[in-house]
């Protein structure tokens, strides 16, 4: 998953750089639930992949785990929100809003792609 999460990442940038907002908050938020993913199928031994499971199960875990489950929970959820809207709305998703989230998404996802490592 970590290769999955990186390519996902790159592409975000990608995109933002080019001006594509909406591609970007969707690449943005899969190279961090793929992250998340990586870890929870590493460390709580999490195997399922149902259609629309993963989204929330992966959001549960952000918000249950670790030192920093509230303030990464409210990043992972507010970086679904924007993929939502990229993804579903007519609206697209607020530039300003994704741009503010990226650093601290970044840590997030860089925190679970360690955390997925082998001891």
């Amino acid at each position: 998953m970590k290769d999955k999460s990186n390519e996902n990442w790159i592409a975000g940038q990608k995109c933002l750089d080019d001006g594509n907002v909406n591609a970007a908050a969707s690449r943005y938020y899969y190279g961090v639930l793929q992250a998340v993913l990586g870890w929870a199928r590493a460390k709580k031994g999490y195997d399922r992949t149902q259609k629309g499971g993963v989204h929330s199960k992966m959001a549960e875990f952000v918000r249950s785990e670790g030192k920093g489950r509230d303030f990464y929970g409210r990043k992972f959820a507010e970086l679904q929100s924007l993929r939502e809207t990229a993804d579903y709305q007519p609206e697209p998703a607020d530039e300003t809003d994704l741009r503010s989230l990226l650093p601290d998404c970044e840590k997030m996802r860089e925190y679970y792609l360690k955390k997925a490592e082998p001891i």
